[in-house]
């Protein structure tokens, strides 16, 4: 399965002063907390001394949770603080309020000047999971706010950029930008990991989706492609959710409930009927087959009776599937005479 989920939106202008941790790669650290080379004790102490000071290490020269990741991936956060001009989203579906981009200005800029408008924002940002829109000359970082109290100058004007949000099942996403952004600067369309649980969220775009079974339940439609009906996989599913545009791709189906399980069920078995011959032994085995399907197998669906069959056809094609087999074994048509009530009313009314 297959999710892409599409929208656009608004970005709002501000400049700001800012003190933020930066998300840099830093291989020599990572070399270091891996051991590949020996240092001289006294360069060893001090370098243990500094991973300290960024929570690399604890006290006891243990790595924390920030140096595992490190040792890992060679990422480190790195302090940073000056006048920015930044790109934020504000009460996005989304992202809520978040920095997606920013560049530093001169200190001596004076923001006043440039928009007179002033205040201060208390916790309008979250303190952590921001992150900078990779573009011409800059690349994808992450970073996080040291603190949420910000002077703030906002600009009255807006930019619009589209995010693309990619699922590949429920386990994995991405992020990816398309458009513009300041001075005309072309946005990179690169792949940006994301965390979101991706277990609730598909709940709140199918309301109906099967925790237990990773599928969507629904009511059975007989114009769904034949393929979908027998492979409970509908290729194309289109929906809207949260200001996001959702097309889904290879979407595993169900029925809601007992009722709709019947439905589709007999409808497979007059699909059969439809294209082969079936004899009521093989017949049972085919239902049989098919009631074990995991999709039927919740509901313990019983096999249907002949009489109940045939009330179900509905084609002369079907009819003569169905009927034939016995009539060619007289002694399975008198097996079965007793459950078989077939009106001459509606025989005439196929065969005409």
């Amino acid at each position: 399965m297959k999710l892409t989920l599409t929208k656009n939106i608004t970005l709002h202008i501000a400049y700001c002063y800012l003190q933020i941790e930066k998300q840099v790669k830093r291989n020599d650290i990572q070399e270091f907390l891996n051991r590949d080379k020996k240092y001289e004790t006294i360069i060893e102490n001090r370098i243990n001394e500094y991973l300290k000071n960024i929570d690399i290490l604890d006290s006891n020269n243990n790595l924390t949770a920030l140096g595992v990741r490190a040792k890992d991936t060679g990422l480190v956060y790195e302090n940073e603080e000056g006048k920015y001009k930044i790109w934020y989203t504000k009460s996005d579906s989304h992202f809520g309020n978040k920095i997606v981009y920013f560049e530093r200005v001169h200190p001596n800029f004076d923001t006043k000047t440039e928009s007179g408008n002033v205040k201060e924002l208390n916790n309008f940002f979250d303190k952590e999971n921001h992150f900078s829109i990779p573009i011409d000359d800059s690349e994808y970082f992450e970073y996080n706010l040291k603190k949420t109290n910000i002077i703030f100058s906002e600009i009255r004007e807006t930019e619009t950029i589209k995010l693309n949000w990619t699922w590949q099942g429920l386990n994995q996403s991405t992020y990816s930008f398309e458009g513009k952004i300041g001075n005309n600067k072309n946005i990179v369309s690169k792949q940006i990991k994301c965390t979101d649980n991706l277990e609730k969220i598909i709940q709140k775009i199918l309301p109906n989706w099967s925790t237990d079974y990773k599928r969507n339940r629904i009511d059975f439609n007989s114009d769904l492609l034949n393929d979908s009906i027998t492979t409970f996989i509908d290729s194309i599913f289109k929906t809207s959710w949260n200001s996001f545009k959702v097309v889904i791709e290879k979407l595993p189906i169900m029925p809601y409930d007992q009722v709709e399980a019947v439905k589709w069920r007999d409808f497979i078995i007059l699909d059969i009927l439809k294209k082969e011959y079936v004899n009521p032994q093989d017949l049972t085995k085919k239902i049989k087959h098919i009631n074990s399907n995991e999709v039927f197998n919740s509901f313990d669906l019983e096999i249907p009776t002949s009489k109940e069959i045939s009330i179900l056809i509905d084609t002369k094609t079907s009819y003569w599937h169905f009927y034939a087999p016995m009539d060619l074994n007289p002694n399975t048509r008198e097996k079965n005479s007793n459950n078989i009530e077939y009106s001459d009313k509606k025989i005439n009314k196929l065969l005409s």
